[in-house]
């Protein structure tokens, strides 16, 4: 049952990696397995160990901290050289703001890992061999025939090509008329965009979704388990599960609201993000 690691937020963010193997390295080096190009993060920040799991009936993952600082999977804490059980309903968060989401292959429940089998057996591979483009191969003449433009009776090679009839007149006032109507157009556009980046400069974005969970680890006072049901809610958001997202995000919501929590609080900070979210729909 291979899987896919999904760069959520961070350097490299939307992109997403296929991972074939059983242990697979995240890190800077660009031969990693996952790379996440910055020169803050260590060549080989993490390892990836993908097990099976017959009491889940399910592959399970386990991450090892292979940085210098303590990095988080769901609510749990995972120090330097510390390691810890990975779930599929969990974001890891590590520094530069860097969300990796994990999910697991099983559209068809055929694949296999890669160290199981030479293929897997859904007969998928991610690897393509370029074929060279044909017709374009011949001598220096074959290329300038392709190459030639011909005006009138005559052929010219390349940039050589010359028109055969001067301008008519007229047609001067004609290109001018078109350099204007192209400029107002593009003057439009650049308007139109200056306004919706002062309009998105006036939106108060509020606090991030690592930063709400972050301030929740330091708060003794945010149970862990309000702290793993925002998680869960937005693992859902990001893999498209709208209807499940909006549920967990009203039953938050319906929390905090009840506890009329102070301004400046931790879970008013929380009341804010999961408003956010649920007016932007999730």
């Amino acid at each position: 049952m291979p899987a896919r690691i999904t760069i959520q937020s961070g350097v490299a963010a939307g992109t997403s990696h296929r991972i074939n193997s059983r242990v697979a390295r995240v890190g800077s080096d660009p031969q990693s397995d996952v790379c996440l190009p910055s020169a803050d993060i260590p060549a080989h920040a993490l390892t990836l160990e993908f097990q099976d799991s017959p009491e889940l009936q399910d592959a399970s993952c386990l991450v090892y901290n292979r940085c210098r600082s303590r990095i988080y999977v769901g609510a749990q804490v995972v120090e330097p050289d510390q390691s810890v059980h990975w779930p599929e309903t969990d974001i890891l968060q590590m520094d530069q703001g860097i969300e990796l989401l994990l999910d697991f292959d099983d559209s068809n429940g055929t694949g296999t890992w890669a160290n199981d089998e030479s293929e897997y057996a859904d007969g998928m591979d991610d690897s393509s061999t370029a074929e060279p483009i044909s017709g374009l191969e011949g001598s220096q003449e074959n290329w300038n025939a392709a190459n030639t433009v011909r005006t009138g009776s005559t052929i010219k090679t390349g940039s050589t090509a010359t028109p055969e009839s001067t301008a008519k007149p007229g047609s001067t006032t004609k290109t001018v008329v078109q350099l204007c109507v192209t400029g107002l157009c593009l003057a439009g556009c650049a308007l139109l965009l200056l306004r919706e980046q002062n309009r998105a400069a006036n939106v108060d974005v509020g606090v991030g979704f690592a930063e709400v969970v972050s301030m929740g680890l330091d708060d003794a006072t945010v149970p862990r388990s309000l702290i793993n049901r925002l998680q869960y809610a937005e693992a859902q958001r990001v893999r498209g599960r709208a209807k499940v997202a909006d549920e967990q995000f009203q039953s938050i919501r319906d929390e905090l609201v009840f506890e009329a929590p102070d301004p400046l609080s931790t879970r008013s900070k929380m009341l804010q993000f999961v408003q956010t979210r649920l007016a932007s729909g999730s």
